[in-house]
């Protein structure tokens, strides 16, 4: 698996390229079956497919400074992050199977085996952590 380096509000981590992408799927995956609470991120589901599909492995970035330009953006993203995680134990429990990310996740780059949900999570944990501490560091997007 490849690793990138991405940033919000001038922060920035170095994360497994692979966890992320999944992670990012699962987000895309919850906002569309996610119901009105979350029908208003739809914008960011083609950014992110076209992130995952043209940018792929070891330059793939999220956009968050792109996406959370507001308060609520930022609380609607970290309750997507929580409802996605929440969902994605509830659906699969331990293991994503290989043929469902193989199917379901856009081309990236990666052929995926089956992958402990525990990965996964980690990686959302990571991007709320990111989120977090771009926060604390209070700097505006583009700053």
């Amino acid at each position: 698996m490849a690793w990138t380096t991405f940033g919000f509000r001038g922060q920035y981590a170095t994360v497994n390229d692979g966890e992320t992408i999944l992670a990012v799927y699962f987000l895309i995956r919850e906002i569309r079956c996610g119901g009105k609470e979350v029908a208003g991120l739809e914008p960011w589901c083609a950014d992110w497919e076209d992130s995952i599909i043209g940018q792929g492995p070891g330059i793939f970035d999220p956009s968050l400074d792109k996406h959370l330009t507001s308060d609520a953006a930022v609380e609607a993203f970290l309750a997507l992050l929580e409802r996605a995680e929440n969902r994605l134990i509830q659906d699969f429990g331990d293991t994503v199977p290989a043929d469902y990310l193989n199917r379901e996740v856009p081309p990236s780059g990666f052929d995926f085996y089956d992958y402990p949900s525990a990965r996964i999570v980690r990686a959302m944990h990571n991007l709320r952590d990111l989120v977090h501490l771009g926060l604390q560091e209070g700097r505006e997007p583009g700053e």
